[in-house]
C-alpha cells in the first residue's frame, strides 16, 4: 500500500510539473517536461521505493503552481503556503521554497498583504508538526533544528566539505 501511495504521489508530481511548466512556458514545453519526468531513471528509481522525496516533490510543484496562480487569487496564495508547509513537514529542505517565494515577491515589487498570505499558509501547514514538537519536546521547532544540527555535525553535508558547504548546497 505504501509503495502504491508513493507511485500515486509520483504521478501527481508528473502532472503538477506539467501544469507548472505550462503556466510558465506554455503547452509545448509542458508536454516535453511531462515526458521527461515520466521516462527519466530518477522517477523510476524513487517512485518504486518508500521515500519522502516523491511526496515532497509533488507538494513543492503543486505549491509553486498555486503560488503563481496566487498573483490573481489570494486563496491560491494561501493554498500555496499550506502545501509548502506540508512539504516542509515531509522534508525540511523544502523550507527553501519560502525563501524563493519571498525573493520573488520582493523582486516583482509585490508588497500588499494579500501577496504574503502564503506565509500564513505555511504556518497552517506546519502547525501539526509544531504542535507535536511542542507537546513532545517543549520546543515547536525541535524536529527541524535537530535535523539541521545533525547534518551540520555529521559529515558536513553530502560527505564533502564543512558546515558552510552543507548550508550552501
Amino acid at each position: 500500500m505504501v509503495k502504491f501511495a508513493n507511485i500515486l504521489f509520483g504521478l501527481g508530481f508528473v502532472i503538477s510539473s506539467y501544469y507548472l511548466v505550462k503556466e510558465l512556458f506554455g503547452k509545448k514545453y509542458a508536454i516535453i517536461s511531462g515526458l521527461i519526468m515520466c521516462t527519466q531513471w530518477v522517477f523510476y528509481y524513487w517512485s518504486l521505493r518508500v521515500t519522502i522525496g516523491v511526496p515532497s516533490a509533488f507538494l513543492l510543484t503543486l505549491s509553486a503552481y498555486f503560488f503563481l496562480k496566487g498573483e490573481k487569487d489570494s486563496k491560491m496564495n494561501l493554498a500555496s503556503g499550506g502545501l509548502l508547509g506540508l512539504a516542509f513537514t515531509v522534508r525540511f529542505t523544502a523550507g527553501i521554497g519560502g525563501i524563493v517565494y519571498l525573493a520573488y515577491n520582493i523582486i516583482t515589487k509585490r508588497f500588499k498583504v494579500k501577496d504574503y498570505y502564503w506565509v500564513l499558509g505555511i504556518l497552517i501547514g506546519v502547525a501539526p508538526l509544531m504542535i507535536n514538537d511542542l507537546i513532545t519536546y517543549g520546543n515547536p521547532l525541535q524536529s527541524p533544528l535537530s535535523f539541521l544540527d545533525f547534518n551540520l555535525k555529521s559529515s558536513g553535508g553530502s560527505q564533502a566539505g564543512d558546515q558552510v558547504y552543507y548550508i550552501f548546497t
